[in-house]
């Protein structure tokens, strides 16, 4: 009779945790970012016709909403209740691929999606580029079209004999411009960007959060309330990431709460090898004492957590550095905790960008 005993306690006690778990999850969605959807196409933007079908499939079997970028949008900044297993579907580029592959299977179910332009490719007629007349299509069946900028610019980077104030002044042109010709050629759409690479600088996001926009990166994760609206998250689902597998791991994934980090910009000072980054964290539904954090090409790297009180709130410190120096270009510091249940994770990415390995 005791073994019963014990066997009951544990499910009930696991019963409880699962309860408490999910009562506390957090408002989120997950935002799953393409570029082609191709055979053909280079491997590390390009995902397979095979491979996106399965996706779609996997999306549709366990249960997941599909909903357009702007209405998860508004969602999680007007705090409106948002069910979980929520998705939206972007891509970048405005690849033809998107509309001779892509756009007849989602099409078929019904489901919205964004796609990103930089409008100069359209305008010029590129080969792999999509039309107007195919934008527009799209549009009329649900579609929403986003600002890629003009050119597709590397907007932390100088020109050559060009002032800071001088690019901030580009930038803002090239935004401004790729928005009037959206709207000129599709009506009004709603102000969405997409960083080319997925870079920004500070002064430059701020430029993009006054001139009215929600702007998305390439960094992992989920998104919530809390997240930074100039600058949010995506999953990548091409080249290595196309797999269910790896895909289910992040639709299920949840937004670690992140309400302070230290350094806010991903840009790092030419001298800076090996970044310090502090996050505060708001207590939530998940194992702050096994949260982990990776840094790209080295793995794991040493975390220390320390619960702090900020203004009288409790907060979660999390302080990690890598043990080697990043290597130019981009790079990221992934950070996760299980959930309660250990089911699924909260999910945080830093990425981060040495300069001047351009020139």
């Amino acid at each position: 009779m005791e073994w019963i005993t014990r066997w009951a306690m544990t499910v009930v006690v696991g019963l409880v945790a699962s309860a408490v778990a999910a009562a506390q999850e957090p408002v989120h969605g997950v935002v799953l970012q393409y570029h082609h959807v191709d055979d053909n196409t280079p491997y590390v933007t390009s995902t397979r016709l095979k491979d996106f079908r399965a996706q779609l499939d996997y999306i549709d079997r366990h249960g997941f909403s599909v909903w357009s970028l702007p209405r998860l949008v508004a969602a999680l900044q007007q705090g409106d209740a948002v069910p979980d297993r929520v998705v939206a579907i972007t891509f970048d580029d405005a690849y033809l691929s998107i509309y001779e592959n892509a756009f007849p299977l989602l099409k078929q179910r019904n489901w919205p999606f964004t796609v990103f332009v930089s409008t100069d490719f359209v305008d010029a007629g590129a080969r792999l580029s999509l039309s107007w007349p195919q934008l527009r299509e799209m549009v009329a069946a649900g579609a929403t079209v986003g600002n890629h900028t003009r050119t597709h610019l590397h907007i932390p980077r100088l020109e050559a004999g060009e002032s800071d104030p001088q690019r901030l002044q580009r930038v803002r042109d090239e935004v401004v411009g790729a928005q009037q010709r959206i709207d000129q050629e599709l009506g009004e759409q709603p102000r969405l960007l997409a960083y080319p690479y997925g870079e920004v600088d500070s002064a430059a996001r701020e430029l993009v959060e006054a001139l009215g926009y929600v702007a998305f990166g390439q960094q992992s994760g989920a998104m919530g309330t809390q997240s930074d609206f100039a600058f949010l998250p995506r999953f990548p689902a091409s080249g290595a990431y196309a797999g269910v597998d790896d895909l289910a791991v992040k639709l299920w994934s949840l937004p670690l709460p992140v309400v302070a980090e230290t350094p806010a910009s991903m840009v790092l000072p030419e001298a800076e090898l090996r970044p310090r980054l502090e996050l505060q964290l708001a207590p939530g539904a998940y194992r702050d004492h096994q949260l982990a954090c990776f840094a790209s090409g080295q793995g794991r790297m040493p975390v220390q957590v320390d619960r702090i009180s900020v203004g009288g709130e409790e907060r979660i410190r999390v302080t990690v550095r890598a043990e080697q120096g990043l290597e130019p270009g981009r790079s990221r510091y992934n950070c996760t905790a299980p959930d309660l249940r250990g089911q699924r994770y909260y999910w945080y990415s830093k990425p981060w960008l040495r300069t001047g390995y351009w020139d």
